[in-house]
């Protein structure tokens, strides 16, 4: 019912925290060309100016993929496009984005995660897109992060930026945001 897909959206959450830490450690070793096949699976778009599309991974029901600047095996600011093969149940968004949002803060760490406002974009093919804004200011661990809910391929999308306040590039999110198509 309901309460198993929030519980998956919030692990899902966890697993791209998890998998954010576990790319940014490795170094790129996989085929460029599939990691664009995985990607193409969650939804069409183009890798903004001065990155590259760093890792894609499809475990089946989930896959991800990880934006990150050109030439960093272990970049402090990262996108990530999610997709779930999985149908939600008629969740709202709402309960979605706050079962994501509790996923996130496990996941991380971050024990003062404070709502910081909406991001807004709209896409190549015209879908509005709102974003939620967090910004985590537990001492040594400063990050924001922005995530919603995105137009894909498969019946669940996400998006997930995440980075110091510092590197944190809203024009490459929108870059990457307004070419879904």
């Amino acid at each position: 019912g309901g309460i198993t897909v929030l519980m998956l959206v919030a692990f899902v959450a966890v697993l791209i925290v998890v998998a954010i830490g576990t790319f940014r450690a490795a170094t790129n070793t996989k085929d460029p060309a599939n990691n664009m096949l995985t990607a193409a699976k969650i939804a069409n778009f183009r890798v903004p100016p001065g990155y590259q599309l760093l890792t894609a991974m499809d475990l089946s029901v989930v896959k991800m993929a990880i934006v990150a600047p050109k030439g960093e095996t272990r970049p402090g600011f990262v996108m990530e496009l999610e997709g779930m093969s999985l149908p939600m149940g008629g969740q709202s968004d709402a309960d979605i984005m706050r079962s994501m949002q509790q996923g996130l803060s496990y996941g991380t760490k971050c024990e003062n995660f404070k709502p910081a406002g909406e991001d807004r974009v709209t896409t190549a093919s015209g879908a509005p897109l709102v974003l939620s804004v967090l910004e985590c200011a537990d001492k040594g661990s400063e990050r924001t992060i922005e995530f919603g809910r995105i137009p894909a391929k498969v019946p669940f999308g996400a998006f997930l930026a995440a980075g110091p306040p510092a590197e944190f590039d809203h024009a490459a999110i929108h870059a990457l945001l307004q070419s879904l198509h």
